[in-house]
């Protein structure tokens, strides 16, 4: 008995030994038995105690095997230990032993020794930067980092310039990696490193990204080293750090950079506050000494680190960084490191917050640099390459490329902190530089239109009292309307497009792209038409009725011209008219449908009913069959064939805007029948698509040109055979009255739904109809009505609470006034005059005075609204009708009687909310997928206008004002 229990304490003493010795291989060349080792970890979480008589056991066996040069054995303790630091609950206590083993590995000439090192401590440091109550274990790793972070940093520039050899890529990666978390692990502690590691990091950056610089990553690539790009250690990952970099070759060097990067920015958070401007000093002069700045994402990625690390500290000291920044960018005259400080910003625009007046230093950069010439790049042989201009053009290409990128990233950080007067001042400084593009020529006025088409969504945030210094169209009307740059007019139209319908930034979502041209076009236009809805916004989006009354001119106009119209511009007539869709809502329906039929019929020539080919006009929506009108005619034109293509495509872009499935499917059904015909236009696309974000289908008609086709100009000889299948605006109508929206009807000013066709045809299908729904039509008879001085008052007035008239201050004396305090009987009649006193000179001391003669202040009661719904209304002032509101909502005049008041009221609101719920009445709205409509979102159109209770056909819509507010 004494001896089995004696042989059984035995064994319950020494039994982790047997489970270590059972890890390694039979013979020389096995690996790991995963059994075993798996039953190692069981026994190290159920006996943590165990862990430093483990690790000095295995610490024994691998200098054994060390000693006998036994490699692979060697490698299956370091396995060994980095899988039981990985596995274990807590890692305290494997610290001593691990720095000891790590060190002695280090001390080898063996690189397989060094990458499993370097393993360890990646592992570890990570570990215990994961972990609380580690400082004990950290303060030991500080201790102990002159017998290791030397070591590291000789194996970060092992065959440095060697990109072909896989073990010295691997061996200085597994460094990298292990500094950035020996950093991460000890902070402060390193400081006196944190220059040499640094430097380090940034050469490996550097060479990484310049050897892939001559075969540039792939989207994919760009967007996994954006959104696994942490800024410095910035967001935790989930798993512990892998020394093994992949096989493939791009997805080794996005791995490689963002190793560098994580351990840029872990460095910059071991310097000290004093240390801060050295390092970046020192960063900045690296980058130039090793030429960096040209280099794509190499600044970025730096700056982006560095600025979160500086941001994460106490002190905040991010905005030294774009200090810096700014400097080296107005000190330098190599367009290469503009370029590169300009990619920098753009990094860290995100990542500080843009309040206060940081976004006017940033924005001062930009004109600055903006106003600089493009001299030549400063390396070697650029001289030579810029006698023949490619290298200027190169250089001012993605010197505009990086000034539009910077622009709307400060644009979405400014709006999405809110800080209004910051955004509006930026919007005021990219209109004076189109101003002064047109005037002086500088900066160029392609760039200019490009910096206003990232910033006309962010200009329908500002309330139209404060676009009073921001005339946009009239700046555009030169560009628009000229017979010069095709592209410039196109970049004209979406900065319209942006005005009338555009969402800032924050509230776009990516929608995916049709299926290319081999698609069909009713599967393209299918996923086209499926777009994802906006998300809820509570703010306000303003679209001024002056702008859309100029889109509607321009697209009236371009329609007519003859010479000159080259596809690029009937896809942006196309686009215009989708804005004016989403932008005005149902109130620029009538508008949509007069302009697809007159062009029509100008495309046709059609004669008056009796010539022109008859059309079903008993169809209904619930007919299975869809109609089209027939035209025989012997040839047509490119450019009629053209205009024909648009009307098409815009009857699906209206069926989608306006959450009308029907009229989309008809639309969609013209353009396959035309398709199988052979009818389309050869310069557009068969199928509408929409690529990028979300918001683009409320700016976007999903109209595509060709690119080789792109500036060709639209001939008119008559050369193509004609097109037979038109559309029936009859047809259209049926569509529309089948939709059983009262909105419409009301719009249209019927008088009830049964007549709403009729209605439709008198005021869209007329020869006159241009003038009957034209806003601008109706904006001029509203000025002619109104005195030459009160209308130039109007559009000069600024807002401001100084007081205009002198002679109403008197009236203040003998103010009247009603009050509702819980304080006072209601039998008791409050009202009264109040006798000012002569001292009271100020407003403040007259609302003094009239507070405490009635016993008001902070702390009084206020009485329900059904209670003060009984009472007597407050009097008012009366008001000059000069002085009437005019900021775009309706004012009442104080004059009336207290007898009319209750029936005074304000002119209905066309709230353009049009959801699946609203039109559940209609067929349409139950045999169709419930689509959404870009006027769900918080949009609102306001202007100056006189308060109108009636609507007329022939003023349509310029009498009414749509509001989401």
């Amino acid at each position: 008995m004494g001896a089995t229990n004696s042989c059984t304490c035995s064994e319950t003493k020494y039994r982790f030994k047997d489970f270590i010795v059972s890890v390694y291989p039979d013979n020389i060349h096995g690996g790991p038995d995963e059994d075993a080792l798996a039953k190692l970890n069981s026994y190290i979480a159920s006996n943590p105690e165990r862990i430093p008589r483990v690790c000095r056991k295995i610490g024994k066996l691998l200098l054994i095997h060390l000693e006998s040069k036994k490699e692979k054995k060697v490698m299956v303790s370091v396995l060994m230990l980095r899988s039981l630091i990985e596995h274990a609950a807590r890692v305290v206590d494997f610290v001593p032993h691990s720095v000891d083993i790590c060190a002695l590995l280090l001390s080898t000439s063996v690189s397989r020794y060094h990458i499993g090192a370097a393993d360890v401590l990646s592992t570890l440091c990570y570990r215990l930067s994961t972990q609380p109550n580690t400082d004990s274990a950290r303060r030991l790793i500080a201790d102990n980092k002159d017998r290791l972070v030397p070591q590291l940093l000789q194996m970060t520039s092992d065959h440095i310039e060697s990109r072909k050899c896989a073990n010295t890529v691997q061996t200085r990666y597994a460094a990298i990696l292990a500094l950035g978390n020996i950093a991460n692990c000890i902070h402060t502690a390193l400081a006196g490193n944190a220059a040499v590691i640094m430097q380090a990091m940034i050469v490996n950056l550097i060479l990484v990204l310049r050897k892939r610089a001559q075969k540039p990553l792939s989207d994919a690539s760009v967007h996994l080293l954006a959104k696994r790009h942490d800024g410095g250690a910035d967001v935790t990952s989930v798993a512990s750090p892998i020394v093994k970099l992949p096989a493939e070759t791009e997805e080794q060097d996005v791995v490689y950079a963002l190793a560098c990067s994580h351990g840029i920015g872990a460095t910059a958070a071991c310097t000290t506050a004093a240390g801060v401007e050295g390092l970046l000093n020192r960063v900045t002069a690296l980058l130039e000494a090793q030429n960096g700045w040209g280099i794509p994402h190499v600044p970025s990625l730096v700056f982006r680190d560095i600025v979160s690390a500086m941001q994460r500290r106490p002190q905040q000291l991010g905005f030294l960084v774009y200090q810096c920044l700014c400097d080296v960018g107005q000190r330098t005259s190599d367009p290469s490191v503009r370029i590169g400080v300009l990619r920098s910003l753009q990094a860290c625009v995100d990542v500080l917050p843009m309040t206060g007046g940081r976004p006017a230093v940033v924005l001062d950069h930009i004109v600055s640099i903006m106003q600089l010439p493009m001299a030549g790049s400063t390396a070697d042989g650029a001289a030579a390459v810029n006698e023949d201009g490619v290298e200027s053009a190169r250089l001012e290409k993605e010197t505009h490329d990086a000034v539009v990128m910077l622009t709307s990233r400060l644009l979405r950080s400014t709006h999405l902190r809110h800080n209004a007067s910051q955004l509006q001042r930026i919007l005021v400084s990219l209109w004076h530089l189109l101003e002064a593009a047109q005037s002086s020529g500088t900066p160029h006025p392609t760039l200019a239109l490009r910096l206003l088409v990232v910033a006309a969504p962010y200009l329908r945030s500002v309330p139209l009292v404060g676009r009073r210094d921001i005339r946009v169209t009239d700046g555009l009307e030169c560009y628009l309307n000229g017979s010069g740059d095709d592209v410039q007019r196109h970049l004209a139209s979406r900065v319209l497009t942006g005005i009338l319908a555009g969402i800032p930034a924050p509230k776009h979502i990516a929608v995916e792209g049709g299926g290319g041209n081999k698609a069909s076009v009713a599967e393209v236009t299918d996923a086209f038409s499926a777009t994802p809805s906006p998300p809820t916004a509570t703010e306000t989006l303003f679209t001024d009725e002056e702008d859309v009354a100029f889109a509607q001119e321009w697209v009236k106009r371009m329609s007519k011209e003859t010479e000159g119209v080259t596809p690029l511009t009937v896809v942006s007539v196309a686009n215009v008219l989708c804005a004016l869709m989403a932008g005005y809502g149902v109130s620029g329906l009538p508008f949509t449908l007069m302009f697809l039929w007159t062009l029509q019929q100008r495309c046709v020539r059609v004669e008056p009913a009796s010539a022109a080919a008859r059309q079903d006009d008993t169809a209904s929506a619930s007919t299975a069959a869809m109609t089209t009108m027939s035209v025989s005619r012997a040839a047509t034109s490119p450019l009629t064939r053209a205009w024909l293509h648009m009307i098409a495509a815009l009857l699906v872009c209206c069926g989608r805007v306006y959450a009308i499935p029907k009229l989309q499917a008809y639309g969609q059904e013209i353009l396959e029948k035309r398709a199988a015909a052979g009818h389309l236009a050869s310069c557009f696309e068969p199928a509408l698509r929409v690529s990028g974000h979300a918001a683009g289908v409320y700016t976007v008609s999903g109209l595509r040109y060709h690119a080789s086709e792109k500036s060709r100009p639209l001939a008119t000889d008559f050369t193509e055979a004609p097109v037979s299948k038109l559309p029936s605006f009859s047809y259209v109508t049926n569509i529309i009255v089948d939709a059983d929206w009262a909105d419409v009807a009301i719009v249209f000013g019927a008088s009830d739904e049964e007549n709403l066709h009729m209605v439709i045809e008198e005021v869209c299908f007329q020869p006159d109809s241009e003038v009957s729904v034209s806003l601008a039509s109706a904006i001029a008879a509203r000025s002619s009505s109104m005195p030459a001085a009160d209308a130039t008052t109007q559009r000069s007035l600024h807002f401001s609470l100084s007081v205009q008239d002198e002679a109403k201050v008197s009236t203040l004396r003998s103010l009247r006034i009603s009050v509702a305090d819980s304080s006072i009987l209601r039998a008791q009649d409050s009202r009264g005059a109040v006798p000012l006193s002569a001292a009271a000179i100020s407003t403040a001391k007259k609302v003094q005075e009239i507070a405490e003669h009635y016993n008001v202040s902070a702390a009084t009661q206020v009485l329900p609204p059904e209670t003060t719904a009984a009472l007597p209304p407050l009097p008012m002032l009366p008001l000059h009708r000069d002085d009437e509101d005019t900021s775009g909502g309706m004012s009442e005049s104080s004059e009336l009687a207290p007898e009319v008041w209750g029936k005074a009221k304000s002119p209905p609101l066309y709230v353009a909310r049009f959801t699946v719920d609203s039109r559940s009445r209609s067929g349409a709205g139950t045999e169709s997928a419930a689509l959404v409509n870009p006027l769900n979102m918080d949009v609102g159109i306001q202007a100056s206008r006189k308060g109108q209770t009636a609507l007329s056909i022939r003023a349509l819509p310029a009498a009414r004002y749509v509001s989401m507010v």
